[in-house]
């Protein structure tokens, strides 16, 4: 049981980090976006463990594990098409990458209540997780510091996601 709340966790913390890393690689202030990105995790994660909780206990864990992995594979070449080099991976003319990433927390805190944990389990790793994403996007605004002279330095979100869709299939 131990093993696996550490293993909900840390892909729980693996994907807010790459949630994170998304408004960093945008050139134009991309300081603003951190707080929408917040919004994005925090609330459907939220939602997800409460309406998990009540309405989907009864849906095997496997079919959100597949459905996640699904929705990573997606989110990750739906990130490819439209990634630009000023607008990075979140251009304000469209708002669907909002949506994708709302869903991916929205069925991850689905998964956690149908895993048989505790919503206040996730109520005291909210902030935890807060922070993560706010992490997320400092170090990636320090490696593209570092590293801006790298053409594909931009894509580290993306190898994230499809790293913690490969996790997430294991």
């Amino acid at each position: 049981m131990i093993m696996q709340v550490l293993n909900e966790l840390l892909f729980i913390f693996l994907i807010s980090f790459s949630a994170g890393t998304l408004p960093a690689v945008q050139v134009r202030y991309p300081q603003p976006l951190v707080i929408v990105t917040l919004g994005i995790v925090l609330f459907p994660l939220m939602v997800g463990v409460i309406v998990g909780t009540a309405l989907f206990a009864w849906l095997p864990v496997i079919v959100l594990k597949v459905s996640l992995f699904l929705l990573l594979i997606w989110i990750v070449i739906y990130l490819y098409g439209i990634y630009h080099p000023s607008y990075g991976y979140m251009p304000s003319h469209s708002k669907r990458h909002i949506a994708f990433i709302a869903l991916l927390f929205f069925i991850l805190g689905v998964e956690f209540a149908t895993g048989g944990f505790s919503p206040w389990l996730l109520m005291l790793i909210l902030p935890l997780c807060a922070g993560i994403v706010i992490g997320g996007f400092i170090t990636m605004a320090r490696l593209l510091g570092f590293l801006k002279f790298s053409a594909f330095i931009h894509f580290v979100p993306l190898v994230l996601f499809l790293f913690s869709a490969i996790i997430k299939l294991l």
